[in-house]
């Protein structure tokens, strides 16, 4: 039996919260790295910056198209569906 919309919003909203959870340590490096005064990063350091603002984006992307395909669900439901 397929989830509801119901259901699969809080799974979607459960796993938005992880996905936060789990980013916001790497945020405050990120932070940190940027406003280090020292400008004692190299390459590897502004790769790893890259890499996890890359990481970040995709997890970003991953919840707005889950957002939109849950959108899309209830105006089928609702009827309001403009695709043909």
């Amino acid at each position: 039996m397929a989830p509801t919309i119901t259901e699969s919003m809080i799974r979607l909203c459960d796993r938005a919260i992880d996905f936060h959870n789990d980013c916001s340590p790497i945020a405050e490096k990120v932070y940190e790295a940027l406003a280090d005064e020292n400008g004692s990063m190299n390459q590897q350091d502004w790769q790893r910056v890259k890499d996890t603002l890359d990481q970040y984006t995709d997890g970003l992307r991953t919840i707005m198209n889950a957002l939109m395909d849950y959108i899309q669900s209830v105006k089928k439901l609702e009827g309001t569906d403009d695709k043909n």
